[in-house]
Parts: C-alpha cells; structure tokens; sequence
C-alpha cells in the first residue's frame, strides 16, 4: 500500500470514531467494518443502498467515497465527497479525501488550492503540508518541495519513495548535508528501483562509494541491466575503485553491450590505473563504435597530448575530421597539437576555422592569440582578442 492509500486510510479510520457521525447505526458500522476488512464489493453494495436511502447524509456519502477510493475508482469517490461537502462544507476530513484523491489523479491545481484551504483551518496537518510537497516537487519547485516535507513530519521520511524525494529537494537546492542525512535513513533492502535513484542521488551528492553500493544493490532485478551497469562502473571510477569498475566493464563488454560510452569510460579506467595502452585501444573501439561521437577523438587527442604522442594525436584528429568536418573541438584540438609541435602555422590555420565554426565562442580566438603571441606578434595578439571580446562578452 504506497503512501497515498495509507493516509486516505488513516484519515478515514480517525473520522470512523468521531462523535460527530450521525449515521451511526448496525448498517454503518458494518461497512466500516468490511472497508477495514478489504472485503470492497460487500460495502460498495452496502454503502449504495444506503446512499440511495440516506441521500442527505455526507457521512454515508464519504463513506462510499473512501470504499471507491479503495477500490481505485477514485473519479466516482471524488463526486461522493463533493456531494458529502455539498451537504456539510466544513467536513476537514472529507475534504482532504477530496485532496489527496486529486493528488493521485494528477489534478494538481485542484489539489493544491483544496491543501491550502485546508492549511488555513489546521496550519499544523502534516497529510496536508505532504500533499503540497508532493505537488511542489512534480513542479520542480524545490524550495517549496523541501519547506512542506519538513513540516510533513514522519510523513515526508518514513516512505522510501517520499524520503528520496525529499532528499532530493535539499540536493536541488543546495543542502548537502541535510540530504545525506535524510539519506541515512534509507533502508538498505529496498527495491532496485529506488536503489538505483538512491544511487543517483548519492552520485549526485558526490557520495560515489555509497553510490556504487546502492548501484550494486539494485543490479539483479533492476530492468536495464546495461544502464544500471554502466551507473555502477562510473560510481566505481569516481570512487577511486578502477580495478572493480574494469571488472563491470568487461563483464558488461562480455554480455554484448558495445555502446561507444562504455569503451570511453573502460579507457578512463584504464589511464587511471596506469593502463595508457589499452586505453587508448578502448578509446579507439570507441570511435570505431560511433564514428560521428567527436567526445571519444577529443579524449583520444587528449590523451595523446598527456603522454606527448602528437603525430598519433593528428592522425587520430584528421580521422575524426572526416567523419565530422564541421566539428570546431576537433580542429581546435589539432590546432593545440600542431601548436605543441611548435607548428604555428598549421596551428593558425585550424583555429581560424574553428573561429569561422563557431563564430560565438571565444576559445579558439583565445587559442589563435596565444600562438600569435608565441610567433612574437603581440599586437596582433591584442587586436584579435579585443573583436572576440565584442562577439563573446562573457
């Protein structure tokens, strides 16, 4: 039962002992026995006869209201509770019926405008103060997100699914510490699904241990065996762990997966743990993977400058250039490595396209200024980058 129906639940078993019901009798009694009892087509037979005999009772119609809802005919339990307010406007409970209903129907205007009538009368509800997060975080409005669920109480911690987004209203707006505290209350046997938003969330966080655990938590049952993998091998990486992220990798590589992502990240892998020759052989099953991705040359290309290859690092940028001719961080690459070959000229000539590329970036006019400087042309130097300046103020 998720978080929604347990509070309908709650709500509706708080209203059963009120002093107020006026209907009741054997018949009442009975129904909120059978709703309490799952047994829902019982009270549902129940419940209508005993509308169509009482029409002007809004206890009877909340009643059949809170056995639709339990029976997930929530459109039918709404028009019920609206004609029990109808009879009785100021019925709290039946109210928030109404709203936590709308909330799980997406209608999330009325829900809203319905929780914060409801806040005005008792400011301090917390079933109420959760709905609004709820509506605030499908919103993005995280701020907001965050204010309810902290006045929501155990409401907005005790759900796994609640306390993940919760935690990740405090991420989004910048509360770092008090989402990995949230976040310590997680339980560890929860299902892979929200073992692997965990893993997302902790990743975000910065938390790459915890991130890989939670990843390798959720890989046996979670759907996408490739991007659960993949999510754990970066986890791995990030955390400093390149031998245990070159296991996943492989044994991803060994289950057929080839996406050119995969290979750069084996690379990463691999140059971190001082593997630079297979490295730069799984960045060029990379390229070779998805010819038209210009990120694996640049890594490529980079990895060539780290390790002063630079006749490889132009092969591989002229290759690259043939798949992907206008790509302008490929020319201004192979500009750097001409530049570092001490080739001014030739390193001109690819940051002057890559200028022409993309006219709005500064950085290969930077670039062509600094070989200008080099070549002892300073005012030159000067004039190129006060026009840049003007094309790319910021």
């Amino acid at each position: 039962m998720n978080l929604l129906a347990k509070l309908t639940l709650i709500i509706s078993l708080a209203f059963y002992g009120a002093s107020t019901i006026s209907a009741q009798d054997a018949d009442y009694r009975t129904a909120t026995s059978l709703i309490q009892q799952g047994q829902i087509t019982q009270a549902l037979a129940l419940l209508r006869r005993m509308a169509a005999q009482r029409p002007t009772d809004p206890q009877v119609h909340n009643l059949l209201g809170i056995a639709l809802t339990t029976a997930g005919k929530m459109q039918e339990a709404n028009e019920e509770f609206k004609r029990a307010l109808a009879l009785n406007p100021k019925l709290f409970s039946v109210l928030k019926n109404l709203a936590l209903n709308e909330l799980a129907l997406g209608q999330l205007e009325d829900a809203k405008r319905h929780f914060e009538s409801l806040l005005t009368l008792s400011p301090h509800d917390r079933a109420c103060h959760w709905g609004l997060a709820e509506i605030a975080f499908a919103r993005r409005d995280f701020a907001q997100a965050a204010l309810h669920y902290e006045r929501s109480g155990d409401l907005a911690w005790k759900e796994p699914t609640t306390l993940l987004k919760f935690a990740s209203s405090y991420t989004e707006t910048g509360q770092r510490d008090r989402a990995l505290a949230l976040l310590e209350k997680l339980p560890a046997d929860i299902d892979a699904k929200l073992q692997f938003e965990a893993g997302l969330l902790f990743a975000k966080l910065g938390k790459f241990d915890l991130s890989a655990r939670r990843f390798a938590a959720a890989r046996s049952d979670f759907p996408d065996q490739y991007r659960v993998g993949y999510n754990l091998a970066f986890a791995q990486l990030k955390a400093g762990e390149f031998a245990t992220a070159i296991g996943t990798i492989e044994e991803l590589l060994a289950k057929g997966y080839r996406q050119a992502e995969l290979y750069n990240l084996l690379a990463q892998a691999y140059e971190a743990s001082g593997r630079t020759n297979e490295a730069y052989e799984a960045l060029r099953l990379a390229t070779a993977s998805d010819p038209t991705d210009e990120a694996n040359y640049l890594d490529l290309i980079t990895l060539c400058l780290k390790h002063q290859s630079y006749d490889l690092g132009l092969k591989i940028a002229d290759i690259g250039l043939r798949h992907i001719p206008n790509s302008y961080r490929l020319r201004l690459h192979r500009g750097a490595v001409w530049a570092l070959k001490g080739e001014y000229e030739e390193a001109m000539q690819d940051f002057e396209i890559a200028s022409r590329l993309a006219p709005d970036k500064g950085l290969p006019a930077v670039a062509r200024g600094m070989v200008l400087i080099q070549m002892g042309k300073a005012a030159e130097a000067v004039e190129l980058l006060r026009r840049q300046s003007v094309k790319s103020p910021n």
